[in-house]
């Protein structure tokens, strides 16, 4: 569906011209195909839509670098940071790139982990994601 929203957003512009109303619809439609073509990469990074991890790699290229223009080993690099150190300020890039709206200090989340690790069992969170994950 993200190619055919792909091309149903040009053929618009191309048969309704750049008018307000089409321009509109148009960005729209852009904008889901960026926002899916983003998180679809983002399972084909990690490896977890096919069962051979060579379909993996070979679509996620093919899907951020042509559809949302960037290399593959850009986002495998800073995907890696980001599963290293994830919210710690100067590790995780994510963060990084938005400190004052996703982060509300440079060492709370440090703190927080440490108060609620006598609560949580993290070492088994694997077991237990299904439940409260996404």
């Amino acid at each position: 569906h993200i190619l055919l929203l792909d091309v149903a957003a040009w053929l618009t512009l191309w048969v309704f011209g750049t008018s307000l109303v089409p321009f509109l619809l148009c960005a729209v439609l852009l904008s889901t195909v960026q926002a899916q073509a983003g998180w679809l990469q983002h399972d084909f990074g990690h490896l977890s839509v096919f069962s051979t991890s060579t379909w993996n790699h070979l679509l996620h290229h093919f899907v951020i670098g042509h559809l949302k223009g960037a290399p593959a080993s850009w986002w495998n690099h800073m995907h890696f940071q980001h599963h290293a150190k994830p919210n710690c300020f100067g590790k995780d890039p994510d963060i990084n790139m938005h400190p004052f709206f996703f982060a509300l200090g440079k060492i709370l989340s440090v703190e927080l982990g440490k108060q609620k690790r006598k609560y949580m069992p993290y070492n088994h969170q694997h077991k237990y994601f299904f439940l409260i994950g996404p």
